[in-house]
């Protein structure tokens, strides 16, 4: 299969499975025309500059609602009678569901050679009679990448410097690494011990507080615990103290007992 002229991209929010053919040098076509809705404006303006800087010359295509089919397909012919004759690739990957079936539509009757990125393997897929797998030949370079999404990446940032004592001593270490084989491995055994006892130290430490966290907690249980058997004292009922009653005189029921109440006691 022939390299296309022409590369048909159905912008969308995702940058990398448009900029991948279109500057890979074994599919790198000579121009690129963006269909972009309403809503991706800016994302086509960011796909321009990357593709502009790379030498692709780009048309953008407005697509006036993106939602109904028959608009979209109608954006499409056009493109593709303006453009007859003319050796076109139709990458499928980007856009809606409804963009990419309008798109198929118009290249299966245009007779467009239309294809899908698969950002997981590098790899382009070819569809229809002709289907098969060829794999991307270049990355995508940090600055094209960032810039497709509308980012820039600044130039001349200043990269720290190593002090001269830092350069000694790395001099001195690969210059002298066999005489040095020893001390090296002395002070790696050092390291390692001191790591041990950080370590025994930090366990033991970590054993002391989860005890006094535990004899805290203890505490505080019994705390609560007798202040709430103190206030369940005070809040019982208490029992009244007992009345004591007198007996009552003994009365005298027979003959003498009636004789006495009728005449009274005597003084």
């Amino acid at each position: 299969m022939t390299k296309a002229a022409v590369h048909i991209l159905l912008v969308s929010d995702q940058a990398a499975p448009s900029l991948l053919p279109a500057l890979d040098p074994a599919l790198k076509p000579a121009e690129a025309v963006l269909m972009v809705s309403g809503k991706m404006q800016a994302r086509a303006e960011a796909l321009d500059t990357v593709l502009h800087e790379a030498g692709v010359k780009t048309t953008r295509v407005a697509l006036e609602d993106e939602h109904d089919f028959g608009k979209l397909e109608n954006a499409l012919l056009e493109v593709a009678g303006t453009r007859e004759g003319q050796s076109i690739a139709l990458n499928v990957t980007g856009g809606t569901k409804l963009m990419a079936l309008a798109a198929q539509s118009v290249a299966l009757a245009a007779g467009w050679a239309v294809f899908y990125v698969d950002a997981d393997t590098d790899e382009v897929i070819w569809l229809g009679k002709e289907a098969r797998r060829q794999p991307l030949t270049q990355q995508l370079r940090l600055r094209h990448y960032l810039r497709g999404y509308g980012f820039t990446l600044e130039e001349g940032i200043a990269r720290p410097q190593p002090s001269q004592r830092h350069n000694d001593l790395l001099r001195t270490l690969v210059t002298q690494v066999g005489s040095l084989e020893k001390p090296i491995g002395q002070l790696n055994w050092l390291g390692q011990e001191a790591e041990e006892k950080k370590r025994n130290w930090e366990q033991k430490i970590a054993s002391v507080q989860a005890s006094e966290e535990e004899k805290l907690r203890k505490s505080q249980v019994g705390r609560i615990t007798g202040k709430f058997r103190s206030v369940t004292a005070e809040m019982a009922p208490k029992k009244p103290a007992p009345v004591a009653v007198s007996p009552a005189p003994a009365t005298s029921t027979g003959f003498l007992g009636k004789l006495s109440g009728l005449f009274g006691k005597k003084n």
